[in-house]
């Protein structure tokens, strides 16, 4: 095979009598079956902690957030066993993490060939997982968040710390090739009465809900002025997804964190957007691995450049579309979309 057409060859489904039936065998028994020994569910067979250590390092990170005191365990083996370590700490081998992310570019590959909403939502459900286990500044690996965050990379031959995140890549670049999934952080910039809410509600929703062969997502909306949802008594009144929660009536900085450690999005959305908080908030949700559909006052690209508290947004390139409304033809008419460059698509 000429090594030029090597990638494009990945990118076609297979149809072959040889490899059919290894293909099907791979998604009917060998997919579920890994899938139970990560959750530690095969009678008999020595538990892997792959998934438990997930959850624990979510435990950390949630303490990390609230400032809660948290305990150090060694990092000085290649396996941590249950009769010798405590429970609250890392177990397994140190590149266990591994485990999961060759599961995900495993099921990535199988919908490849063949599409299974079930087999998607699952393995959506633990990438919302690894999601909720990784640092702020984007570090992830169960035993150092777990066990004791001052020896990262720290010993780099022998723990495996590179070696997991680059099953992490790997399984994470197959996935968005084979799905196709992904969601921009976005910015909608309009004059006053021009749709900006009523776009966002309207893609918020639609993620929420899933569109289009794309399955749903869990979406936080930070509503400071009860716009987006319109709550009455807690309960939104507007249609804003099945898998939407509201922090209604808080402020926009102070509701996108509280979403954050409490809520577990993988998109949060907010209105009128201005202050430092709300940019140092965009940039923690960024961090974290969230998606950022939010809206901001302009009249124009040049304007909205010139908001001084935006600048660090616009400059770091946070937002990878820019959504331009006017009311020329129509309120809510499209004057243009942008890249993170600020080039028009």
């Amino acid at each position: 095979m000429d090594k030029n057409n090597f990638s494009t060859f990945l990118r076609n489904n297979i149809n072959d009598t040889f490899w059919d039936n290894y293909i099907k065998l791979v998604r009917n028994e060998m997919i579920p079956y890994q899938l139970m020994a990560l959750n530690d569910e095969i009678d008999g067979a020595p538990k892997s902690y792959c998934l438990e250590n997930f959850k624990k390092t979510a435990k950390v990170i949630q303490k990390i957030n609230n400032n809660e005191k948290i305990e150090i365990y060694p990092v000085d083996r290649w396996e941590y066993k249950e009769n010798e370590c405590d429970k609250n700490s890392f177990l397994g081998w140190c590149f266990q993490d591994s485990d999961v992310y060759k599961w995900i570019e495993a099921v990535a590959y199988s919908l490849k060939n063949t599409k299974d909403n079930a087999l998607e939502q699952k393995s959506d459900e633990i990438i919302n997982l690894i999601c909720n286990a990784q640092m702020e500044n984007g570090y992830l690996d169960t035993l150092y968040i777990i066990n004791d965050r001052s020896k990262i990379f720290t010993n780099l031959k022998d723990r495996h710390e590179l070696y997991c995140f680059g099953h992490l890549a790997e399984a994470a670049v197959a996935y968005y090739e084979s799905t196709g999934k992904d969601i921009y952080n976005t910015l909608i910039v309009s004059a006053p009465c021009c749709g900006k809410t009523t776009l966002l509600r309207d893609i918020v929703r639609n993620i929420s809900d899933g569109f289009m062969g794309h399955a749903g997502m869990t979406v936080g909306i930070a509503d400071e002025r009860s716009e987006i949802a319109a709550c009455n008594m807690g309960v939104p009144q507007n249609d804003v997804g099945m898998r939407t929660d509201v922090l209604d009536g808080c402020m926009k900085s102070q509701g996108m964190m509280m979403l954050i450690r409490s809520m577990s999005p993988g998109v949060v959305a907010v209105d009128e957007i201005g202050s430092d908080d709300d940019v140092q908030a965009i940039r923690y949700a960024v961090n974290c691995g969230c998606r950022i559909i939010a809206t901001v006052h302009a009249t124009s690209m040049e304007e909205l450049y010139h908001k001084i508290p935006l600048k660090p947004l616009l400059g770091e390139k946070v937002f990878e579309r820019i959504i331009l409304l006017g009311n020329r033809e129509h309120i809510g008419s499209i004057t243009g979309i942008y890249d993170g460059e600020g080039n028009i698509i």
